[in-house]
């Protein structure tokens, strides 16, 4: 039987405690003492790992935008028309995000705790990427208004998805999360589609 390392063990222990305390308590309240207690490790050995408690908000949210990130790209794939990969990648976005909501409002707060705020860019530079390149393809493929600006349009698609998420699982937990996925659906269809 293969041993996993016991230093991806412990990061991902760390983590895992991270996000419990951090759902609990908030950020701000959320002590290092607290985090290592409940992975049951020494502080020490936290800091092996993370340097400080805004270190490990970055690798929650590298671990979030990466999950996302790979959704989106699995829900784009074999669907006929750009239309039908829209709504596939809102829903793949939406069920990766209920993943993350025990920390998306800490994950929010991300950009004001690094030094440099547009350091928090680079979390979103692979969305920026993937999601111009999905444009231009429905552009090129004649579905989406030909006016639009392939750059802006992926940010500002990635912007409003992320809002709605925000919105369902960090404001309103307790409505319909399917209500939320619709209109997402349908308010970003209508903004992007050709007529």
């Amino acid at each position: 039987m293969a041993v996993r390392p016991k230093t991806l063990d412990r990061r991902a222990e760390i983590l895992q405690a991270a996000r419990a305390v951090f759902a609990e308590k908030g950020l701000e309240a959320a002590k290092i003492s607290e985090i290592v207690a409940r992975a049951g490790v020494a502080q020490g050995t936290f800091y092996l790992y993370f340097p400080s408690k805004t270190s490990l908000v970055e690798a929650l949210a590298s671990e979030a935008y990466g999950a996302i990130l790979d959704s989106l790209k699995a829900a784009s794939v074999g669907k006929a028309t750009y239309a039908e990969r829209l709504e596939a990648m809102i829903r793949a976005a939406f069920a990766a995000g209920r993943g993350f909501d025990d920390v998306n409002a800490i994950l929010q707060m991300g950009v004001a705790l690094v030094e440099r705020p547009a350091d928090w860019q680079r979390y979103l530079e692979p969305f920026d990427q993937f999601l111009t390149e999905f444009v231009r393809q429905g552009m090129a493929a004649g579905e989406l208004e030909p006016s639009l600006n392939p750059e802006r349009t992926a940010r500002l698609l990635f912007l409003t998805v992320n809002a709605a998420i925000d919105e369902c699982f960090t404001f309103h937990p307790e409505q319909d999360p399917e209500m939320f996925v619709l209109e997402t659906v349908g308010f970003v269809q209508r903004a992007l589609l050709k007529r």
